[in-house]
């Protein structure tokens, strides 16, 4: 089985590109907080990857932006590619299959405030679900 589930905070605004058959992709970057420890009360953030294709680009690009809470539910992909340099590159996305915004406060703060120490990390190509090759992506 391959389901995840995390909660997190959008690291920027989603991005929103076309595939060439018309269909939209989102990907955005959420900044998921590691479980603190007894010995380690910053633990720090994971960046994770995430990647939405179809109707939910509409609602990612007008509700989604950076800092909004959200819970993500998807499954895990990843993928080889060749970099422009001729090096093999490997990445790993969470594929979006269902989400909730996280609760804010009444006065419209974060429920639980996230500390981070790293930014999101550079954007990497696409390959739709079903694997097709990266000479059908146009970006």
């Amino acid at each position: 089985m391959n389901k995840i589930i995390v909660s997190g905070y959008l690291g920027r605004d989603p991005e929103v590109k076309y595939l060439p058959s018309g269909d939209p992709v989102a990907t955005f970057s959420l900044g998921v907080s590691r479980q603190k420890t007894k010995n380690n009360d910053n633990p720090g953030t994971d960046w994770l990857r995430v990647v939405a294709f179809g109707k939910v680009c509409d609602t990612i690009s007008n509700y989604f932006t950076k800092g909004t809470g959200v819970i993500i539910e998807g499954r895990i992909r990843t993928n080889t590619y060749e970099a422009k340099d001729g090096t093999k590159k490997y990445s790993t996305d969470i594929i979006l299959d269902h989400f909730e915004f996280l609760p804010r406060a009444k006065d419209g703060a974060r429920v639980h405030e996230q500390k981070t120490a790293a930014e999101p990390f550079d954007e990497q190509p696409l390959i739709p679900p079903g694997g097709s090759s990266e000479d059908d992506i146009p970006f």
